[in-house]
């Protein structure tokens, strides 16, 4: 997804929109503009991986439809935008008026979020994955899934 063409495609498929073989800026921002009917959001994980390879062209595009009420953008980044942003970057990272800094769970809510796992998990498993992860929620979601995708691999729970 760090490639603008197949990054466009996608959320055009996404937004249930038309998606044309070859996908250029101008044919995405048309294409959004004629036939999105309803505001929509794009939620971007990890978007720090992404900006080297997308052009200025590219964030001034989304701004501009960001202006316009036609989209709307959720980021997450392990930097600060300010940090991420390139000279065309700027216009994009300024869309932002609001900024959250998300720290690591607590341990209950840890807790709470491994009680919720679709098999259930010992205390010694518990334990080792909030010990493992310092109860953040990315590393902890991995554990979880990885020790889930070895319970059913072993034909356990």
């Amino acid at each position: 997804m760090s490639q603008p063409e197949s990054l466009l495609k996608d959320v055009l498929q996404q937004l249930k929109l038309e998606v044309p073989s070859a996908c250029s800026l101008a044919v995405f921002s048309n294409i959004v503009k004629r036939q999105l009917s309803q505001p929509a959001v794009i939620l971007m994980d990890n978007i720090g991986l992404a900006t080297p390879a997308l052009e200025t062209g590219f964030w001034r595009n989304l701004c501009s439809l960001g202006n316009c009420g036609k989209l709307s953008f959720v980021v997450t980044s392990l930097e600060p935008p300010e940090k991420l942003e390139q000279d065309g970057d700027k216009a994009f990272f300024n869309l932002f008026g609001h900024r959250l800094h998300l720290d690591a769970l607590t341990e209950n809510e840890a807790r709470e979020l491994l009680a919720h796992s679709p098999k259930p998990f010992s205390p010694e498993e518990i334990e080792w994955m909030l010990k493992e992860s310092g109860c953040w929620p990315a590393p902890l979601q991995m554990l979880c899934d990885r020790r889930l995708q070895q319970l059913l691999f072993l034909g356990l729970r």
